[in-house]
């Protein structure tokens, strides 16, 4: 039986297709997309789409009596011809990218309007009139200048998709409380600091979208709104969720991340047929514990908190198939073997000097991210991952020699992402050589100097990581080497110019040749050439100084 409805339904996109059908036009009618085309068939128009047309023409249109659906694009349109108005049975009305400062008042006048979409114009307002517009049921303004919506939205009992996202709105009209049938309510990326309690009167609200505006509290009833599934509020000010969301049974979805939720959260009752989680707040120290009970949870995020381990019973929650826990105080990951749909598993910004390796055998693994942690090595298991095809290692303490060797071992189905090496990457090849057969076309002075990966900070942390400090424990010294940067990458003709001490000597020549592969070549006009070098070395019986010689430009 499903295969004959998914085979029903492909019929019809496809049969759609062809047609040229557009959301919102008459189905099964051509959708014409040129108004002379138009002209020349009057008695069997009933969609119009047009992107570039004269405003003396749009006059024309009020000759299609048919006319269902209508379409002005980006035709920097600021007004609407009357003779539009007049058209008996439009019921979709789109007017997107153009110059509208308002919504044309002509458009009160049809009766049968059911969409009306008119976003990235400049509309300030909704009007009062618009209430007038008893059978809309889809009012999509977004990206306009609005800063108001009249109390007449209230009597649009039809509507059931409002969408006023990246406005200038502070609040909202408690009429909205009115919309009985409202089912979708979008008013992302506005100034709104408070939501009306009336919304809690929507008892068919199926999504509330809120995010990126100055909420500090959600309703207090918003629970009232039975059929309530999906809940977007991130980027806001919340510290708290309304204890009412609890009796949400059909909530499934609650995106709440970049919010400053405190403690109090870590105890909140989550809906137990959550599916979709996303969370936030510095003041949180777990995991919130009754998340054990949401046996359909399949996509958590929970960064930028304070948590520092993960609870045993995540392991029982088998439906997940996304976790990401970034930028947390993780100090330990424990095996998660039961979660056998595990396709996404992120970690990156912890504290975590390894990873439990069976994880990347996990059976439906895909990508693992396990950047910004002091981790050391790379987990064995990677050589029996099973699905796995990204693992990102970037900002980590895994070597360059190890990541090499990974790479030669599972680099052909492992994408490994890094920052070990940006140039000098060539297998067959040592990175130092010791001498060019032919020195006379190295340049002293370039466009584009040689500079190490990530800069000179860059460098000189290196240096002091890998400074073998029993070496030169105790020895003052300076010592000054002069190379030549290739231009294919690596150092060649590496000479020791001054030092006192052969033992800070060969440590300065050892950094050197050991920074080999992190340098990028130096060039002139796009083209990489190579480029005589010196370097300095400071040795001050603590530690080490690194820069280039002050007479290199």
């Amino acid at each position: 039986m499903k295969r004959i409805v998914f085979l029903l339904l492909l019929f019809g996109f496809f049969h759609l297709a062809a047609l040229g059908q557009d959301y919102g036009s008459v189905k099964g009618k051509k959708v014409y997309r040129s108004l002379e085309e138009a002209l020349a068939n009057k008695n069997d128009v009933y969609n119009l789409r047009l992107y570039r047309f004269k405003w003396e023409d749009l006059q024309l249109i009020a000759t299609l009596k048919q006319l269902q659906y209508l379409a002005l694009e980006n035709g920097k349109l600021d007004s609407l011809p009357e003779a539009i108005c007049s058209l008996p049975d439009i019921r979709t009305l789109n007017l997107c990218g153009n110059k509208f400062t308002k919504i044309p008042e002509g458009v009160r006048r049809m009766k049968q309007l059911d969409y009306l979409v008119m976003y990235d114009n400049e509309i300030r307002e909704v009007p009062a009139w618009i209430g007038e517009l008893t059978n809309l049921k889809t009012l999509i303004l977004v990206r306009n200048k609005i800063d108001s919506i009249s109390p007449g939205i209230g009597r649009l009992h039809k509507l059931s998709d409002f969408a006023v996202n990246n406005n200038m709105l502070r609040h909202l009209p408690k009429e909205i409380g009115e919309l009985r049938s409202l089912r979708e309510l979008s008013a992302d990326g506005n100034q709104l600091t408070q939501l009306p309690e009336e919304i809690t009167r929507l008892k068919n609200l199926e999504t509330l979208e809120v995010n990126s505006n100055y909420l500090s509290s959600l309703p207090e009833e918003l629970g009232k709104c039975s059929k309530l599934a999906r809940v977007q509020a991130s980027s806001n000010r919340l510290t708290s969720l309304p204890a009412s969301l609890s009796r949400l049974r059909e909530l499934k979805s609650l995106v709440l991340e970049n919010n400053s939720f405190d403690s109090s959260i870590e105890h909140f009752v989550f809906p137990m047929r959550l599916e979709h989680l996303e969370l936030t707040g510095k003041a949180i120290h777990q995991i919130p514990i009754s998340l054990q009970h949401c046996k359909d949870l399949q996509h958590i995020k929970i960064t930028h908190t304070s948590i520092a381990s993960i609870p045993n019973w995540l392991n029982e929650l088998k439906a997940i198939n996304w976790l990401e826990l970034n930028n947390n105080q993780l100090t330990v990951i424990h095996d998660l073997p039961d979660l056998h749909k595990l396709r996404v598993f992120r970690v990156s910004g912890n504290l975590l000097d390894t990873v439990p390796g069976n994880i990347l055998l996990l059976p439906a693994l895909e990508t693992a991210d396990i950047s910004n942690n002091p981790i050391t090595h790379i987990p064995v298991e990677i050589q029996h991952a099973a699905k796995l095809t990204w693992l990102s290692i970037y900002s980590t303490w895994i070597s360059n020699t190890e990541y090499m060797a990974y790479k030669r071992l599972v680099g052909k189905h492992i994408a490994l992402p890094h920052d070990k090496i940006v140039f000098f990457e060539d297998e067959d090849r040592p990175c130092y050589i010791d001498g060019l057969l032919d020195t006379s076309e190295v340049f002293t002075h370039m466009e584009v100097n040689p500079h190490f990966i990530k800069g000179h900070q860059a460098w000189q942390n290196f240096a002091v990581d890998h400074l073998r400090k029993n070496k030169v424990a105790g020895v003052q010294d300076s010592v000054v080497l002069r190379y030549i940067v290739r231009d294919e990458g690596g150092f060649s003709n590496l000479q020791v110019v001054h030092y006192k001490f052969e033992q800070t000597r060969d440590e300065a020549v050892y950094l050197m040749k050991l920074s080999c592969p992190y340098w990028v070549p130096a060039s002139i006009s796009g083209r990489r050439v190579n480029l005589w070098r010196r370097q300095v070395f400071i040795f001050d019986g603590e530690g080490i100084k690194v820069g280039d010689h002050p007479n290199d430009p």
